[in-house]
């Protein structure tokens, strides 16, 4: 390094910005060949570095504020050459050593995760860090030691690279020399300049709007737009938009917005269709982890599921509200639709503000349970469960130790067993008390683990093994005293994008079973109108004549009052609208329609975003 004049600090710095540059540049290639998808070719890899250098040049300038202001310090500071010299380098090694550590994590636990999220890291992440064990549980000790393994390789490339171009020599003179007048007015220009060149790359340019996710955004397929998008600036960028509700998707004046979705959440419920033999009975609702039609159907996993569909009243047309277990359980107990990278069960005073399906049922003389084979801690499953009105939780605590067979916790099998169990328990010992359990599932689940294999692929292997325990269940249910006055609900808390190439937003990952069968139902029928998971609470309350007022985004969809049939999806970074027009997904980093593009029902999908978080806020 030679002494601080303008012209070296300069000099450090373009090399610093050309190292941590070259990182980024890495970065994507590694991403792409770590993720690789079908179809991508060598001009794609090429698209993908030049569209994300925008966002890479913010963060690279963000990284270069601190080393700028030690610089600049350094070149003015009274002090000999050699203790400012040192001083700077051993601040510089420091700095960047962190910064390479920072930079490594994000970037191998964005490539890890990609494949299981299909979304870029965002704060999302720090929703499930509480429990690092349950977190992990999808893979396997070799997979995470590999990762770790990656970021380590990952830290000491990047450090390597940052610790060249802050060089190593040592200065020789004692002391700085004197500079005239005009070198110092030069240097202060020089450093003028280059403040002002950092700014602008912060800030995207000299516009109105400032740099976001979409600058990156060039190509019509997601995993392409995905890959350039920077992980750091990603990252960044959704801290920036934690939890700030109220300000949130600010697309329309309030009264337009209430206009656009006038009617789409109506929740009345007049001269219903009657699927139920009693206004009281006896429900059990099972929640299929992972469940959708596509898997069921096309890949023919699931026949015990699909014979129960064709018994009973099968709603052909239902959708997730979103992409995660804890969002598809709060719509299907809250009727409330999933946000974006938020999860609402995890924030308490949401939620106990918010109506819930088992409270609702406890208040009108209902017993609840809540029947899990995991830890039921995760993603505050079992405050939650407790908060919404469950009088008893089960959870793998509950089950002998030689149960829990895999980092999830026991197969399906040994719940079902277990809840089945609990059930004919409680209603011999409580013959005119009425319930309302709920069973989670969980072996359909990364990493696929069962107990036995009837198919080739472990996808649908673990989905094959669920669904001959739902056959073995449904079987005893048939033969016990509770079966008469029972109702089955078979659902699911989200869809799996399943296949090469699968989207988080795509028709066969959003349409999920809705299924009503056991002895208390009339006759089987099909109802084919659109709808959501989120409208179960209103649907089924609708039916046993209970108000249902305040599930204010759930719908009773047999009511005449239901005259617009559409659905509504949420995943990390963008929003789904479906209505009998079809189908559109806006991209909310992208700022753009993904697929379906149609600007009336784009408008639909963005009014009722904002009105969600504006209710949320409100909670």
């Amino acid at each position: 390094m030679k002494h601080i004049t303008g012209n070296a600090g300069i000099m450090l710095m373009a090399r610093l910005f050309i190292a941590v540059m070259l990182v980024f540049i890495v970065q994507k290639l590694l991403f792409l060949l770590l993720t690789w998808q079908e179809g991508t070719s060598g001009t794609d890899c090429l698209e993908v570095v030049l569209h994300g250098l925008k966002l890479d040049y913010a963060v690279t300038a963000y990284t270069l504020v601190l080393p700028f202001l030690a610089i600049m310090a350094t070149a003015f500071l009274p002090a000999s050459c050699e203790r400012k010299e040192e001083g700077l380098r051993h601040f510089l090694r420091i700095y960047y050593a962190v910064i390479a550590i920072l930079f490594a994590v994000i970037i191998i636990a964005d490539i890890a995760l990609y494949p299981f999220w299909h979304f870029k890291l965002d704060t999302s992440v720090f929703l499930y860090t509480d429990k690092p064990k349950d977190a992990m549980a999808s893979v396997s000790a070799g997979f995470v030691t590999r990762q770790v393994l990656l970021a380590a390789v990952w830290a000491w490339f990047s450090g390597r690279l940052f610790f060249l171009a802050i060089g190593s020599r040592t200065p020789h003179p004692a002391a700085c020399p004197r500079r005239p007048l005009t070198r110092i007015l030069t240097t202060v220009a020089l450093y003028v300049a280059v403040c002002a060149l950092l700014v602008l790359m912060i800030r995207g340019g000299v516009g109105k709007g400032t740099n976001n996710v979409s600058e990156a955004y060039y190509s019509d397929n997601q995993y392409l737009n995905h890959a350039a998008v920077n992980p750091v600036f990603n990252m960044l960028y959704s801290i920036g938009k934690l939890e700030d509700f109220g300000s949130q998707a600010q697309y329309f004046p309030e009264e337009e917005c209430k206009e656009i979705i006038k009617g789409i959440y109506n929740t009345e419920t007049v001269t219903a269709d009657t699927l139920l033999t009693t206004r009281r009975p006896n429900i059990l609702l099972v929640i299929w982890e992972g469940a959708d039609w596509h898997v069921a159907r096309d890949m023919n996993a699931m026949p015990n599921l699909q014979a129960l569909a064709d018994e009973g009243v099968d709603f052909t047309a239902c959708h997730a509200n979103s992409f995660r277990t804890d969002r598809g359980q709060l719509s299907l107990l809250a009727g409330w639709p999933a946000i974006p990278k938020t999860s609402l069960m995890k924030i308490p005073e949401k939620c106990e503000r918010m109506a819930a399906l088992p409270r609702t049922l406890l208040d009108n003389g209902y017993c609840t349970a809540f029947w899990y084979g995991g830890d039921i801690s995760f993603a505050s499953t079992g405050g939650y469960m407790h908060q919404a009105g469950f009088q008893k939780t089960v959870s793998d605590k509950d089950f002998p130790r030689k149960d829990i067979a895999t980092d999830w916790g026991v197969y399906d099998g040994t719940l079902f067993d277990k809840a089945f169990k609990g059930i004919v328990a409680d209603c011999c010992k409580h013959p005119d008390k009425r319930f309302f359990h709920t069973i989670m599932t969980l072996s359909s689940h990364e990493p696929w683990t069962v107990p036995s294999r009837t198919m080739d692929d472990d996808v649908l292997n673990a989905f094959n093994y669920t669904d001959r325990c739902l056959g073995v269940l449904m079987a005893k249910l048939r033969k016990s005293p509770v079966w008469d006055n029972l109702l089955v609900i078979i659902t699911s808390d989200h869809g799996i994008p399943y296949g090469q190439n699968a989207a988080l937003h795509d028709h066969d990952v959003t349409h999920i079973p809705m299924i009503w069968t056991g002895g208390a139902v009339v006759r089987k029928m099909k109802i084919d109108r659109l709808m959501n998971q989120a409208d179960l609470p209103a649907t089924l309350l609708g039916q046993m004549g209970i108000v249902h007022d305040a599930f204010i985004f759930s719908r009773d969809v047999t009511s005449a009052t239901y005259a617009y049939p559409n659905a509504f999806h949420v995943y990390n970074s963008g929003i789904t609208f479906v209505d009998s027009t079809g189908r559109t997904t806006f991209d909310l980093d992208g700022e753009r329609s993904v697929a379906g593009a149609d600007g009336i029902r784009e408008r639909k999908a963005k009014a009722l975003l904002q009105n969600l978080y504006k209710k949320t806020s409100e909670l």
